[in-house]
């Protein structure tokens, strides 16, 4: 079972946002230092729980992964819906 989960996030102000989106997504950086190049990579929750991004606001998981993500939501102050899903493999 998987549970997808969409996200309300009208009372988040846009620095909050973004650190939930970096969070729950992840996120790359590139920066140039006298001729070199450095490249960071961090993975988001939503793709250590081997899950997907739907669109915007809305992302699916394993349902054994619930717990960790619901209570990163509750430290930002989201309100946020889920429901169970079958499905085969993403």
């Amino acid at each position: 079972p998987y549970q997808i989960i969409t996200l309300n996030l009208r009372a988040l102000n846009s620095s909050d946002k973004m650190k939930l989106k970096r969070i729950l997504y992840g996120y790359k950086t590139t920066k140039k230092y006298s001729e070199k190049l450095y490249k960071y990579t961090k993975e988001g929750i939503v793709k250590k729980l081997h899950g997907m991004k739907l669109g915007r606001g809305s992302f699916i998981i394993p349902e054994k992964g619930l717990l960790l993500v619901v209570n990163k939501l509750k430290e930002f102050g989201i309100k946020f819906s889920n429901f169970r899903v079958w499905m085969q493999d993403i």
